[in-house]
C-alpha cells in the first residue's frame, strides 16, 4: 500500500500525482508497457500512532537514492509489505537478468515517525502492473487481491 502524499507518475512525461488525489478512472502511466492504465478501484485505510495495527505495518521510510542513484528520487514512504521492483546490486551488465521483486521491509528502510495518522491508499487495476513511484516500481494490486486476506 501506498502512504498519502506519495507521487505517482501519470504520464510519459513523469507528470506525478499524489496518491490521494487518484480516482476511479484515472489513468496512470505503467513504465513497462510504456502505456497508461485505467485505475479500476481504490482503497484506503487510516492507521492510527500506537495502534495494534501500527506495531505491524507502520511504513517504513527509503531514503532518496539508496537503491540507485536517484531511486527513489526523494523519500519514500511504503508499508513494509509493500512490493518494490529493483535491481540486485551485482547485476550490473544484464540489468533485466537483474530484475528481482524485494518486500519494502527487506531493503535500507527506517521506520516512519509516529506523529499523526497515517492514510494508506490501494490502487487496483484490471490486470498486474507496477505504478512508478518516485522513481521505485511499486507492485499495484489487482481486483482479485481485494478477495484475498491481506484486505479482510
Amino acid at each position: 500500500m501506498i502512504v498519502e502524499d506519495t507521487l505517482i507518475t501519470v504520464s510519459a512525461r513523469r507528470a506525478e500525482r499524489r496518491v490521494q488525489d487518484l480516482r476511479i478512472a484515472d489513468l496512470v502511466y505503467n513504465p513497462l508497457t510504456r502505456s497508461c492504465d485505467e485505475i479500476a478501484d481504490i482503497l484506503s485505510r487510516e492507521i492510527q500512532p500506537g495502534s495494534t495495527e501500527a506495531r505491524t505495518i507502520w511504513p517504513k521510510v527509503i531514503p532518496a537514492g539508496s537503491i540507485a542513484p536517484m531511486r527513489p528520487r526523494r523519500d519514500l514512504a511504503v508499508s513494509p509489505g509493500q512490493i518494490l521492483m529493483t535491481l540486485r546490486p551485482s547485476a550490473t551488465d544484464s540489468p533485466v537478468a537483474g530484475v528481482v521483486e524485494v518486500r519494502a521491509d527487506s531493503l535500507n528502510a527506517v521506520e516512519m515517525k509516529e506523529t499523526r495518522p497515517i492514510r494508506y491508499f490501494a490502487i487496483f487495476f484490471d490486470r498486474p502492473r507496477y505504478l512508478d513511484a518516485g522513481g521505485v516500481l511499486a507492485r499495484a494490486f489487482t481486483l482479485e487481491d481485494v478477495t484475498s486476506d491481506r484486505f479482510r
